[in-house]
């Protein structure tokens, strides 16, 4: 795939820089937060996830008033002290499948699809759309 920041060939992953979620290098996606997506295939229908946009005081919230620490939510759900930390710090995402996890654990809802009308592609010559092309309108109260 194409970088959609700086337009170079190769693996690209998912990445939220700065509100906006794109397909990036590995040198891009330094100036951002990876950002898990799962795609699901439905007949010809592709379905894809994300968080919620209040993912991290959700989890906050609900682990505190679930009377655990950190400590023993990470244990429970089978992750690293350090990893859970920095998802309630909103440094790193957790997969769509750990995610759905901590959903049942906490009784949340943590992970919405992902509408296809938030997203307007404008193309120019290239194949894939960079930075430059893609315009990203989303509102969310």
């Amino acid at each position: 795939m194409t970088c959609e920041m700086c337009g170079v060939q190769g693996v690209t992953k998912v990445t939220l820089i700065e509100g906006s979620q794109l397909n990036v290098c590995k040198t891009c996606a330094k100036y951002g937060t990876a950002k898990p997506i799962e795609r699901e295939r439905r007949e010809t229908v592709r379905i894809e996830y994300e968080l919620v946009p209040n993912f991290i005081e959700e989890i906050k919230s609900a682990r505190e008033k679930s009377g655990f620490s950190q400590s023993q939510f990470a244990q429970q759900l089978g992750e690293k002290e350090s990893t859970y930390q920095k998802w309630e710090l909103g440094t790193l995402y957790p997969s769509i499948p750990v995610a759905r996890k901590i959903e049942r654990r906490l009784g949340l809802k943590l992970v919405q699809p992902l509408s296809q009308e938030d997203i307007v592609l404008t193309s120019t010559n290239s194949e894939e759309p960079t930075l430059a092309d893609m315009v990203k309108i989303k509102t969310r109260k």
